[in-house]
């Protein structure tokens, strides 16, 4: 595997991980071995802010009914949550991965495309579950209940950002009905004046027969148009951070271009290819106020 670190200088510099690689499919023990061995290099003294893992990390992604899912859907304290709780508490840095979650209610249980948050100290901050849903969820996802964010303290620089969390089909316009220009996604964060965004997906490769990763990046910036108008705004520097699987699921096949972004200004701080399975690092700079003592907050 490679690693790759690219430095960016700033007064406040946020240390962004994002593992892309292929999880195996329907074994998520052999994906968390592999994730595991890819991650190894890494130690506290890396001093890693935050870890961003795919949508569903683990498990894969093209299901073609409930019962294949199924028994691979787990609750939020589940077998992933201790992968990753060892890797938070390893680290010292947050956690942030797709998993299929499993919710029990009266009616019985209802499932969902989700994104944990843990903490550097291994609790369970927060999960997230996928508004805008692609065909391939609807086979056995239910629709989250909404756009969310969360509010994280980064002990190693005692401040607090807000962060707008995401998962794939949700940067696009609702069932691809709604008009383009409604940006649902970048203006539900634009209006929570966020300071980071963490998209985590399973974006598919609409031009398989291209290794040029920029044309994603174009996209899923354009998308953000919003944000890029706020610049000089309450948020001061907004950064996206993209993780996206790669490899080949049946016909479909994945197209990587993991990336982190400055939207203001404008910077590609770092990305990369639709191939590969590597992790990346980023200094993210987050200027003062978008990332103020905790104490402030």
């Amino acid at each position: 595997y490679q690693r790759r670190v690219l430095n960016q200088f700033s007064s406040m510099k946020l240390r962004v991980c994002v593992l892309q690689f292929c999880p195996s499919w329907g074994d998520p023990v052999d994906s968390q071995t592999r994730a595991s061995q890819m991650l190894s290099t890494f130690s506290e003294v890396d001093r890693i802010d935050i870890l961003v893992l795919p949508e569903m990390a683990f498990c894969g992604y093209k299901f073609n009914d409930k019962s294949e899912v199924l028994s691979l859907c787990e609750t939020p304290d589940g077998p992933t949550f201790q992968w990753c709780r060892k890797h938070a508490n390893r680290l010292s840095c947050f956690v942030m991965y797709g998993y299929p979650e499993r919710c029990a209610t009266e009616a019985g249980d209802i499932l969902y495309n989700s994104l944990l948050v843990v903490s550097p100290t291994g609790e369970l901050l927060h999960s997230y579950r996928k508004h805008f849903l692609y065909e391939t969820d609807k086979v056995w996802a239910a629709e989250g209940p909404g756009f969310e964010t969360v509010e994280l303290t980064f002990p190693r620089h005692n401040c607090t950002a807000r962060v707008g969390v995401g998962i794939c089909m949700d940067v696009n316009p609702w069932e691809f009905q709604a008009p383009f220009s409604a940006y649902e996604w970048a203006n539900f964060h634009k209006s929570r004046q966020v300071d980071l965004l963490i998209l985590s997906c399973c974006w598919l490769d609409s031009s398989p027969d291209s290794e040029d990763p920029l044309p994603n990046l174009r996209y899923w910036v354009q998308r953000l148009y919003p944000l890029l108008q706020q610049s000089g705004g309450a948020t001061g520097q907004p950064v996206f951070v993209c993780c996206n699987r790669v490899g080949q699921e049946e016909d479909v096949v994945y197209t990587g271009s993991s990336c982190v972004v400055s939207l203001s200004p404008l910077a590609v701080l770092g990305h990369l290819n639709k191939r590969e399975e590597t992790t990346l690092l980023v200094d993210a700079p987050l200027s003062p106020r978008s990332c103020k003592p905790a104490t402030d907050r």
